[in-house]
C-alpha cells in the first residue's frame, strides 16, 4: 500500500477486511451536514451506494477529543472506526481508507495522524494566457484532495475572470465564468478543499492600463525600464481615487460569488510605486505607508464582505519598522522560489512582530518549459521547514504563467507532490515518493520518470541562475528586445551556453527522446502527456539550435530552426485544447512567432 502524504503513525496488523462487510455508516457526534458531506466522501471511497445507519454497524465514524484535522483510523476484521475532532480530519481519514483499498480487500491496521501544517495550498495561475477549462481544474481538485490539500486559488490578474460590470473586457472568452467558478467551487467544497478567491489590484494590472479608458490610473502611464528593457505600465496610482473605484468595482463582480472567509488581495511587485505620480509623497512619508494606506483602504473593502485579507509579502518584508502598522487580520504571504530563499530569517521576523503568515514556494516551471527541479525541492522545503519552525499557518505552492505559460500541466505535478508532502509529514517528506504517485497521475512510472529528469536540464547549462534558463532566455529576449534583432543579439550575449554544455545538452535531449520514442502502450491520460513531453522535449532542441547558432554566427540556420518552431507550435495547438480554454492560445504562441519574426530579420541582416 502506498499512503500520501505518509501518516504520522502506522501499525499493520494480521489479516484484512473484506469492504462487502461495509454497507453503512454510523456517525455519532457530527451535525447533519457533516454527516451529508462524509456520506459522499465515503461513497465515493467505497464505489457504491453506502447509506446512514444507526449503531451497531461495522464502520463507526466518531466526533472525538483529537487536535484539528486530525484522526485515528482502526480496521479490523470486523470493521473499521474512524475518529476525528471535525469534518476535515475525518474527510482526511477516508482519503487515507481509499489509498489502502486493494481491490475488495483493506489491510487490518492502525493508523493515528495529523498535519504538520493547517493550511496546505496551491496557486494555479489563470492569467498568463492559459485558463484551464473546469474538466481540466476538477481533474486538478481531484488530485490535490487524494494528497490532502485544503486551500487552492486561481491567479487572477487582467481579464481572466468573468468582470460583469466590464463587459467591454470580456470579448476573447478567455476567463473563468462566474457559474463555472460557483461550480468548481462546491466541487473543491465536497473535496474539504477552500477555493480562495485571488485578484491583483495594484501591481501586475498593465492589460486593465492598456485600455484607453484606464491609462491615466497608472503610476507611469507611459512605462517604465527594469531588467534590461522597457515594459508597460503595470502599477496603479495609489494616491488617485479612481484606482481604489476600479479595484472596488472589481471585488462587487467577485466576492459575492464565494464562500470562503478569506481573500488573496495579492499587490506584489508594484515596480513603478513611488517612481511616478506618487514620487512626492513616498518621498514624504515613505514608500510602505503610502503601501500601507493604499492596501488597508481595499481591504476595508474586504471585510466588507466578511472575508480575511491576504497580500503578498514583497515589499514590506524590506520594511521591517511597518509591519507594526498592519491591521491583526492580515495574513502575510512571503514568496521566493530559489532554493536558497532566506525563509528562515524572513518567519522569524514575522513571528516576531506576531504577524499570522503563509510562506510561497513554486512549482519552478514557469520560463522554463518543464522545471528547476532543484529549486522546486529546496523552495518547498525551506518553506515547509521555517513554517512549521516559527509557527505559521501554511504553505503555498505557486505555478505561474509568465512568458505565455509555454510549460505543459505534468511538470507542475512534482511540485505538487512535494509540497503535500512536506506541509503534512515534513519529517518523511522524502524525493523517492514523488515518482510512484507521479506514476498514478500520468498513468506510465516511464512518463513519470522522464517528467523527473527533464525538470533537471538546466544543471548542464553552466552557472547557476534563480529564473528561468539560458534555452528560455531566446524567448523572452524576442518579446523584450521588441524583436530588434540587435538588442536581441545584445541581451542574448549573456545567455550563450558554451560548447562542452551544448554537447552535454545535446546528449541529454537525445536520450530523453529515445527514452520517449519506446513508451507505448498508453492509456489516454498518458498518451496526452507523452504528446505533451514529446512537444516540450522538441522546443527546447529547437532552442538549444538557436543558442548554437548564436554561439557561433551560423544564420544560415535559421530556416530550420522556424521550421521546428512552426511545427512545434502546430502541435502545441492541438495540446492546448485538451486542457484549456481555447481564446488564450493565440497569445501563448505569440511568444514563439516574436522569435521567429527575430530570426527572419535576423537571416536578412546576415
Amino acid at each position: 500500500m502506498q499512503l500520501l502524504p505518509l501518516p504520522k503513525t502506522v501499525k499493520k496488523q494480521e489479516g484484512t477486511l473484506n469492504i462487502e462487510k461495509i454497507q453503512h455508516l454510523a456517525f455519532l457526534g457530527f451535525t447533519e451536514s457533516e454527516q451529508t458531506h462524509l456520506l459522499k466522501k465515503a461513497r465515493r471511497v467505497f464505489a457504491k451506494a453506502l447509506t446512514i445507519f444507526p449503531s451497531p454497524s461495522a464502520f463507526r465514524v466518531i466526533k472525538a477529543d483529537l487536535p484539528k484535522q486530525a484522526y485515528a483510523l482502526t480496521v479490523s476484521e470486523e470493521g473499521i472506526s474512524l475518529k476525528a475532532a471535525d469534518i476535515e480530519g475525518a474527510h482526511f481519514a477516508f482519503t487515507t481508507l481509499g489509498q489502502l483499498i486493494d481491490g475488495r480487500e483493506i489491510p487490518c491496521v492502525e493508523i493515528t495522524d495529523e498535519p504538520d501544517l493547517s493550511v496546505r495550498g496551491v496557486l494555479l495561475d489563470i492569467s498568463r494566457s492559459k485558463v484551464p477549462t473546469l474538466e481540466t481544474l476538477k481533474e486538478i481538485a481531484d488530485w490535490l484532495e487524494q494528497l490532502k490539500y485544503n486551500h487552492l486559488e486561481l491567479y487572477v490578474e487582467g481579464f481572466s475572470f468573468e468582470y460583469r460590470s466590464f463587459p467591454e473586457v470580456l470579448e476573447n472568452g478567455n476567463f473563468i465564468t462566474v457559474q463555472e467558478y460557483r461550480e468548481l467551487e462546491q466541487y473543491c467544497l465536497d473535496r474539504c478543499i477552500d477555493l480562495v478567491p485571488n485578484q491583483n489590484g495594484f501591481g501586475h494590472m498593465s492589460d486593465w492600463l492598456k485600455r484607453e479608458e484606464y491609462q491615466d490610473f497608472a503610476e507611469i502611464p507611459e512605462g517604465f525600464f527594469i531588467w534590461g528593457a522597457h515594459r508597460a505600465p503595470s502599477t496603479l496610482n495609489p494616491l488617485d481615487p479612481r484606482s481604489r473605484e476600479l479595484v472596488t468595482k472589481m471585488y462587487r463582480d467577485m466576492l459575492p460569488y464565494s464562500k470562503s472567509k478569506y481573500f488573496n488581495m495579492n499587490f506584489d511587485e508594484p515596480y513603478e510605486l513611488g517612481q511616478g505620480k506618487s514620487k512626492d509623497y513616498c518621498d514624504k512619508v515613505g514608500r510602505d505607508r503610502v503601501f500601507i494606506e493604499y492596501m488597508e483602504s481595499l481591504a476595508e473593502v474586504v471585510r466588507s464582505y466578511d472575508k480575511r485579507p491576504m497580500i503578498w509579502g514583497d515589499v514590506l518584508i524590506h520594511h521591517p519598522e511597518s509591519l507594526a502598522h498592519l491591521s491583526k487580520d492580515l495574513i502575510f504571504i512571503d514568496w521566493g522560489y530559489s532554493a536558497d530563499y532566506p525563509f528562515y530569517k524572513h518567519l522569524k521576523m514575522l513571528a516576531e512582530a506576531g504577524i499570522d503568515f503563509m510562506a510561497a514556494a513554486g512549482t519552478s516551471t514557469w520560463a522554463v518549459i518543464t522545471s528547476r527541479y532543484q529549486d522546486m525541492i529546496g523552495s518547498i522545503r525551506n518553506a515547509s521547514l521555517n513554517t512549521i519552525k516559527y509557527r505559521g499557518l501554511g504553505i503555498l505552492v505557486t505555478d505561474w504563467g509568465d512568458m505565455g505559460h509555454l510549460q505543459y500541466l505534468p511538470f507542475s505535478y512534482p511540485g505538487f507532490i512535494f509540497g503535500a508532502l512536506a506541509g503534512w509529514n515534513f519529517n518523511e517528506a522524502h524525493e523517492y515518493l514523488i515518482a510512484p504517485f507521479l506514476s498514478r497521475m500520468v498513468e506510465n512510472a516511464l512518463l513519470a520518470q522522464l517528467i523527473l529528469d527533464m525538470s533537471t536540464y538546466t544543471r548542464l547549462e553552466g552557472e547557476y541562475r534563480s529564473y528561468g534558463s539560458r534555452l528560455f532566455s531566446a524567448i523572452l529576449w524576442a518579446e523584450h528586445s521588441r524583436q530588434e534583432p540587435k538588442d536581441f543579439l545584445t541581451k542574448m550575449a549573456s545567455n550563450i551556453i558554451g560548447e562542452k554544455n551544448r554537447l552535454f545538452l545535446k546528449n541529454e535531449f537525445d536520450g530523453f527522446e529515445a527514452r520517449l520514442e519506446k513508451i507505448d502502450g498508453l492509456s489516454p491520460v498518458a498518451q496526452t502527456v507523452k504528446g505533451e513531453l514529446a512537444n516540450a522535449l522538441a522546443l527546447l532542441k529547437t532552442l538549444l539550435k538557436t543558442n548554437e547558432m548564436l554561439a557561433l554566427k551560423k544564420y544560415d540556420m535559421t530556416d530550420d530552426i522556424i521550421s521546428e518552431l512552426q511545427a512545434f507550435l502546430a502541435k502545441h495547438a492541438e495540446l492546448w485544447q485538451k486542457r484549456n480554454k481555447p481564446a488564450g492560445l493565440s497569445e501563448s504562441s505569440r511568444r514563439i512567432t516574436q522569435l521567429i519574426s527575430v530570426l527572419e530579420k535576423l537571416k536578412e541582416g546576415s
